[in-house]
């Protein structure tokens, strides 16, 4: 793996975030580089430009994050379309390891390879494509990967591409709101159509083995299998398996606390927070604050929940009473 060698080591992807730009899909959240308009490539992330360069330009490009601020992306760009797939979390299949957190995952990258940085790293390969091409030696699908969503990281040499395993699926796929978003930024309003307010809590987090991921993101985690359990439990209500509201939504919290190695007594904390931003449905505090705290994060999701719901029932009954 980019040692002058073809030795090969896998990683097994545990949790990724998605980032798309196109038109009715303004998310303002992502990078939208020019790179990442182009689908199947890997993206190291940048400082950002405050303009684009000028046709022509000999500017040079900005350099690679460093530090915290590190990153990979796997773009989906295409046509008027600019998207990401930032990857947060992953394990060394040889020996178990788990890497959590985007700075992290590219550190490890680096040492795997034996590279002392991300440009030495990508100066190293001879394609950004994630894909490898048809019969590239040594990447057949493996069968030690114990399937993750049916694909893996493999470094081959001096390249890295995605792969498929033929190990059957062993865990379940969960999605959340997306780690490390907030309000704050000074462009947004208390508006429905306002861009970051409608995607910062969007569910385009996806991961498994909650119980492995305790670093970062406990809060984003707990909304999304709370949330994933209650739907569960409308559906069998709707059906007559389950008619009390209340007792849903308690089984509801002590299974995500068993499955997440929570202690209950944090997991009822968590949805008093949450539920006491549903009540009001009052986001006005929360625009213009950095939102980092428990208690805060989870009030903010559970308004903007109600916020979003009543603004969209508001334009379907203007829609129907124009038309």
């Amino acid at each position: 793996m980019g040692t002058g060698s073809n030795t090969r080591s896998d990683y097994a992807l545990l949790e990724v975030e998605m980032y798309l730009v196109k038109p009715g899909h303004e998310d303002s959240f992502t990078h939208s580089s020019e790179a990442q308009k182009h689908p199947g490539q890997w993206y190291f992330h940048r400082a950002p430009t405050r303009s684009p360069p000028p046709p022509g330009s000999n500017a040079p490009t900005p350099g690679f994050r460093g530090g915290t601020r590190k990153g990979l992306d796997l773009t989906f760009g295409g046509a008027g379309a600019t998207g990401g797939i930032l990857f947060r979390s992953m394990r060394r299949v040889s020996d178990g390891t788990l890497v959590s957190g985007p700075s992290l995952l590219v550190d490890e990258l680096l040492n795997r390879s034996r590279q002392p940085s991300i440009a030495a790293l990508v100066g190293t390969w001879p394609t950004l494509s994630a894909f490898p091409s048809n019969g590239t030696p040594g990447l057949e699908p493996h069968t030690g990967l114990n399937g993750v969503n049916g694909t893996a990281l493999a470094f081959l040499g001096p390249a890295m591409h995605l792969v498929s395993s033929d190990a059957p699926r062993s865990h379940a796929v969960h999605c959340s709101p997306r780690i490390g978003l907030d309000l704050s930024h000074k462009s947004v309003s208390s508006s429905a159509t306002d861009p970051r307010v409608r995607f910062v809590a969007a569910p385009y987090r996806y991961f498994v083995g909650p119980e492995a991921l305790t670093v970062n993101g406990r809060m984003q985690t707990f909304i999304g299998l709370y949330e994933e359990l209650l739907a569960l439990n409308v559906a069998g209500a709707a059906s007559g398996a389950n008619a009390n509201a209340n007792a849903n939504e308690q089984r509801a919290v002590l299974k995500v606390a068993e499955m997440m190695a929570l202690r209950s007594g944090t997991a009822e904390e968590y949805v008093r927070y949450y539920r006491a931003g549903r009540k009001t449905g009052d986001i006005d505090k929360f625009v213009g604050v950095k939102t980092s705290s428990p208690k805060a994060y989870l009030e903010l999701v559970g308004a903007l929940r109600t916020f979003l719901a009543a603004s969209d029932e508001t334009a379907t009954i203007v829609l129907s009473t124009s038309t």
